[in-house]
Order: structure tokens, then sequence, then C-alpha cells
């Protein structure tokens, strides 16, 4: 599959970096839209909610997606977050079927298995299976804390 190819032949000297441009062709290749970003291309500073926000401000954003909330791991302030005028979705992710090279199928394989049993259709088959819901709206503007 060139695409990985491509990816593996690069100097990459970081496994962040590596992981960065896989991503990136992957979703080339599988017609993804998804803007990527990285955290230290933005200011930001202050506790993990305070980070939160000013990531998601920097990046234009107005939704957080999130894949924690309502489970034990309680590292955001989800009040502030919407009082800063952000809504919360959390993530719903079920993972698809598909035919593989031998059956039983085989759950929680790297997406590269998916990539090469059903090729560039792999970004529509996971994008079927992806759901958010709106689980925190953000405040009204009134109740909002400014920027800052």
């Amino acid at each position: 599959m060139a695409v990985l190819g491509s990816v593996y032949a690069g100097d990459d000297r970081l496994l962040v970096d590596f992981n960065l441009h896989m991503l990136c062709a992957l979703l080339d290749y599988v017609g993804g839209t998804v803007r990527v970003a990285r955290a230290t291309w933005f200011g930001h500073s202050g506790d993990n909610t305070e980070r939160l926000i000013q990531l998601t401000r920097a990046a234009a954003g107005n939704v957080h997606l999130t894949s924690t909330y309502g489970t034990a791991r309680q590292y955001i302030d989800w009040a502030r977050v919407t009082a800063a005028g952000i809504d919360v979705e959390a993530q719903q992710f079920s993972e698809p079927r598909y035919r593989q090279q031998f059956e039983p199928f085989q759950p929680n394989l790297s997406v590269v298995d998916l990539l090469f049993a059903v090729g560039p259709g792999a970004g529509e088959l996971l994008s079927a299976r992806r759901r958010s819901d709106l689980v925190l709206p953000a405040a009204p503007q009134r109740y909002r804390i400014a920027a800052g």
C-alpha cells in the first residue's frame, strides 16, 4: 500500500512526528476532511480545563468532542468549559464489522487491517459508525466567562 510506504520512507526522528504523518496520510487516503493540529502549535497554559478552553478557542472551535465525559476520569471542570461558550459532545463509536481475510471476525485490530480489507471506502465505513451526542450545551451568552 503506497500510502504506508511513503510514511515509512520518511525521516521522522520522533514517534509523535511519524504518528502525525501516518494519521494525515491515512486521512488523505480515505478522503477525511478533519483538520489535524498539535497543541504545541498554540499558546496555552493553566490547569487542564483552562488549556482545553484556550486550545479550543485557538483552533476557532466551539465544541469539545470527548470520550471521557461521564466516566471515572474527572480531570476537566465541564461547568467552566460550558461557561466559556463551548459545547461538550460525547463521542460514541462502535467498531464496524468488515470482511477480513480470515474468519471469525477479529475486533480491535489496527486501522491498517481495515484499509487492506476495504480500501479507500474505509473512511465512509468509519464515519457511518461514529456518533456524538450533545451532553452539555454552552452557557447562554450572558452567562459566559470572557476570554482571557
